[in-house]
């Protein structure tokens, strides 16, 4: 028995979900499901994109939504891929689903320091969502046969003075379920099936009228923006939290506002204009997260690691017994480097528009140096090398 997995797994509503033909760089899945859903496919995109930032959780499930959708041809990338997995069971189906996305989480997880709790926790919420949604859809059980027609309201026996054949019989029984019907057709309205006339030529459907586009709420764009504005000025002012944390905040509150949104109201969204305010430091933090190098500590070098923040780095300050190197690796930064003397040497690394500056003195040649040797990393970053006063 063949089992077609689609997106009605995730929400009745977005079973048997089509694709139209992708004008862009995407598969049109975005613009299906804000179709579906009577919503604006920029903000079906900026989900996507949010979740993305998660450890690759958007790229999984983009991928997934893709795979298992038909697309303008009528067929499923799935099917052509994977030839025979409509035969699985569904649960097989949706083991299968679930284990390569995180398997694939895992392994943008481990090659980014991407954060997914965000985008777990986002999926959990539209999970119960959803499935608030169609509890509350699902109609009444409808009465039993047995409470429509009670059994003493059938005739059960003939009188065995007058027997008769099995026309009879039949007739008999054909004619006391007729009045029976009868009886309760005030309280059991039958609706009018249509007639079907085989032999009629062909006739076209007619299209349905095009859902009506919802209308743009300023107002509840505003309120997103201040909120984000709010809890970034909490996490960075009242916290003292650094650059990189108080836009993850901002933008996790924005994010958040988006997508309560378009829950809630259904016959309005978010202006474009706001939706990209929402996603652009969003953009700077996944740009953030990407460059920021892993922390790679040998066993004679010392990784001093600055993201997004001013800072001061004292290498007089540091225990620096058994090193002979330091690497300072800076990323969106203003650094000010402070040297405990002269050193062996100094390797300056610079990327994406930075400034490495060496304003400290010249080894003299009757000086000798400490045995260390600096390197400086720098990716769109502000560097200063300076003595020790």
């Amino acid at each position: 028995m063949s089992t077609e997995l689609d997106l009605g797994w995730f929400d009745p509503s977005l079973g048997a979900v089509q694709r139209r033909e992708a004008s862009g760089v995407g598969t049109g899945l975005s613009r299906a499901v804000a179709e579906r859903l009577a919503v604006d496919v920029v903000l079906v995109r900026v989900v996507f994109v949010v979740l993305a930032m998660c450890s690759g959780l958007g790229v999984g499930l983009y991928a997934w939504g893709t795979a298992l959708t038909r697309g303008p041809q009528g067929s499923r990338p799935i099917d052509r891929w994977l030839p025979g997995f409509h035969d699985w069971s569904a649960l097989a189906q949706k083991t299968l689903v679930i284990a390569s996305t995180i398997a694939l989480m895992f392994t943008i997880g481990a090659a980014f320091p991407l954060p997914w709790g965000a985008g777990v926790l986002m999926l959990i919420v539209l999970a119960l969502w959803s499935r608030r949604s169609r509890s509350a859809a699902a109609p009444g059980q409808p009465p039993s046969a047995a409470d429509r027609y009670p059994t003493s309201a059938l005739p059960t026996t003939l009188s065995p003075a007058h027997p008769v054949d099995d026309q009879a019989l039949v007739e008999h029984w054909r004619r006391s379920i007729t009045e029976a019907v009868g009886t309760h057709r005030a309280a059991v309205p039958v609706p009018q099936l249509p007639e079907v006339d085989l032999y009629a030529d062909a006739q076209e459907e007619p299209l349905l009228p095009p859902a009506p586009r919802p209308r743009s709420s300023w107002l509840g764009g505003l309120a997103v923006l201040a909120a984000m504005i709010a809890a970034a000025a909490i996490a960075g002012i009242m916290l003292g939290a650094s650059a990189t944390v108080t836009l993850a905040v901002g933008t996790a509150v924005g994010g958040l506002g988006a997508v309560l949104f378009a829950l809630v109201a259904r016959s309005r969204r978010l202006p474009r204009l706001v939706l990209a305010l929402v996603a652009l430091p969003m953009v700077a933090i996944g740009w953030l997260a990407a460059q920021a190098p892993l922390p790679v500590v040998g066993p004679d070098t010392r990784v001093v690691q600055v993201t997004a923040e001013d800072a001061v780095v004292d290498l007089g300050e540091l225990d620096l017994r058994g090193y002979d190197t330091v690497r300072i690796e800076a990323v969106a930064s203003n650094v000010d480097v402070i040297l405990p003397g002269p050193v062996l040497q100094v390797e300056t690394v610079e990327n994406l528009a930075s400034d490495v500056t060496d304003l400290s003195e010249p080894v003299h040649p009757s000086i000798t140096p400490l045995q260390l040797k600096v390197e400086i990393s720098a990716q769109a970053s502000n560097v200063t090398i300076k003595d020790a006063p």
